[in-house]
């Protein structure tokens, strides 16, 4: 599945932009410093690096490089996210503040994932609420997907949440997605929940008048997910066992750490967080 042709189309008629909706827009990364810094921004965060270890300088370049290449061969891939504001003088600044918009789950590529992070001071804003409607509409309107999957580590209990609203679908049996199986030594949780909305429940919802699907318990996640505070216990009986080695040790500890931090700072309740984004 090659969507390079028809995303060219929607760039070459929104002068250069995959989507403009308001005061938000989506465009392919560029090899500037400017998209630089915002991938280090979002993959820097602690929080962030609690779920997978920490990048290098080249690190973030080269992650910079996958959305480029991506782009460029295929069409799909994750874009920036820009934000407008209006200035004292009445003209407009924009800012990057995020990514958004679609990467594949198999290297056969025929399963599109949404995928989109934002910088902490915009995690809390329900911009993932608000705009996911929205990039779900340019996928199954624009780009003609028959389904649209998302997926979230075990214990990301906020980004379930953001999915569930959705309108997805909790779903079993994809397999191990490639983006845990090609970096093994970066995430350390590798169990995954995934989710799934196809278009016609799509289609469904938009007949109800109801872009969002009202989210009532954690009982609707996925069954498999977990708090955070469970996977920092599975983490402690890992080391005294002592069946991890230095490395990964550290990289626990280092997690549990951050946990403490959460908890202190009352951030963590009953287990889980209340980061809009996740940890």
């Amino acid at each position: 599945m090659n969507l390079k042709e028809p995303i060219e189309r929607i760039i070459n008629k929104n002068d250069g932009y995959i989507y403009k909706d308001g005061d938000y827009q989506l465009r392919p990364f560029k090899d500037s410093p400017e998209d630089l810094a915002l991938v280090k921004q979002l993959y820097s965060d602690k929080y962030v690096n609690a779920m997978a270890a920490p990048m290098t300088d080249a690190g973030y370049a080269v992650k910079l490089g996958k959305f480029i290449r991506s782009y460029e061969e295929n069409g799909i891939s994750c874009y920036v996210l820009e934000k407008k504001s209006l200035q004292s003088d009445g003209g407009t600044q924009l800012r990057n503040i995020g990514l958004a918009g679609f990467t594949y789950l198999d290297d056969e590529k025929t399963q599109v994932e949404l995928n989109a992070a934002l910088l902490p001071e915009y995690q809390s804003s329900k911009i993932a609420t608000t705009l996911g409607p929205k990039i779900l509409k340019f996928g199954f309107d624009e780009l003609k997907l028959s389904h649209i999957y998302g997926e979230s580590l075990t214990f990301n209990i906020p980004s379930q949440r953001v999915m569930r609203t959705l309108g997805m679908v909790p779903v079993d049996g994809l397999g191990s997605p490639t983006w845990i199986t090609n970096n093994p030594d970066y995430y350390k949780d590798t169990d995954v929940c995934q989710f799934v909305i196809s278009k016609e429940d799509w289609q469904a919802n938009l007949g109800a008048k109801s872009w969002l699907v009202e989210f009532m318990d954690d009982k609707d996640l996925h069954p498999k997910s977990r708090s955070y505070g469970e996977l920092i216990e599975a983490d402690n009986n890992k080391i005294i066992s002592g069946s991890v080695g230095e490395v990964e040790r550290a990289k626990m500890l280092k997690r549990k750490e951050i946990y403490q931090e959460l908890v202190n700072s009352g951030k963590i309740e009953n287990g889980k967080t209340s980061r809009g984004q996740s940890i």
